[in-house]
């Protein structure tokens, strides 16, 4: 057997995006996204028979928002345990939305950081969290990462491209708002919980772009209303 390497560099999307133009941005993440394509529909087949992770389900879901709420909600703005149940309720049916959604072979944590760029190809790495869940988290992962905040145009511009190559572009649509509440509750616990340790404080900086984003997104999903509130 014979394994082939490659230095991939340290150049990652999240470093490149800096300074360029918003129709550069979209050359770029069209390229990413036509990757992540080929790992939802290719790898997908060929993953059927491969030892992963154990795939994206109701208790997993349940592990990422109660995250939120004892990081972000109970810990950082001091809700009353009330109104955390209310904004749980809410995530509960997020996650039903997107237990019912497209399933896929995803790589779980596909934010900028997470994306190198060698010779202006996308190259994936720290897909360790691989596993079968909905397409959306991917999507949701990458067009609404917190750590490039993407201009509203140009995100809605890729998700457009995105969901045009499916056979139903407005239930890729639909997924896909839901799982960008499901994804950026996630983060914003996970952002708290980080930056309460000691030398990684850094991350607390990412919370206040993450929840733009979030209420951006909630303006795309109906019934939320205790996310909202909070």
């Amino acid at each position: 057997q014979v394994a082939v390497l490659e230095d991939l560099g340290d150049v990652s999307l999240q470093e490149w995006v800096a300074g360029k133009t918003p129709d550069a941005v979209r050359g770029m993440y069209e390229r990413v996204l036509d990757s992540v394509l080929v790992l939802h529909e290719k790898g997908t087949a060929a993953a059927r028979r491969w030892k992963l992770m154990p795939p994206f389900d109701a208790r997993l879901y349940e592990w990422e928002r109660d995250l939120f709420a004892d990081q972000f909600l109970k810990n950082e703005l001091r809700l009353p345990p009330r109104q955390i149940a209310g904004v749980l309720r809410d995530l509960s049916r997020v996650a039903s939305g997107l237990l019912a959604a497209r399933n896929a072979l995803i790589h779980r944590d596909l934010q900028s950081s997470n994306i190198l760029l060698r010779r202006h190809r996308p190259f994936f790495i720290d897909f360790q969290g691989m596993r079968f869940g909905a397409a959306a988290y991917d999507l949701a992962s990458l067009l609404c990462d917190p750590y490039v905040s993407l201009p509203e145009t140009v995100q809605e511009d890729l998700l457009d491209y995105y969901a045009g190559s499916g056979a139903d572009p407005t239930a890729t649509t639909e997924a896909f708002w839901l799982a960008a509440v499901e994804r950026l509750a996630q983060a914003i616990g996970a952002y708290v919980r980080l930056g309460r340790i000691s030398g990684m404080h850094s991350f607390r900086r990412h919370i206040a772009p993450a929840t733009a984003m979030m209420r951006r997104a909630l303006e795309h999903v109906r019934d939320l209303r205790a996310l909202r509130s909070a």
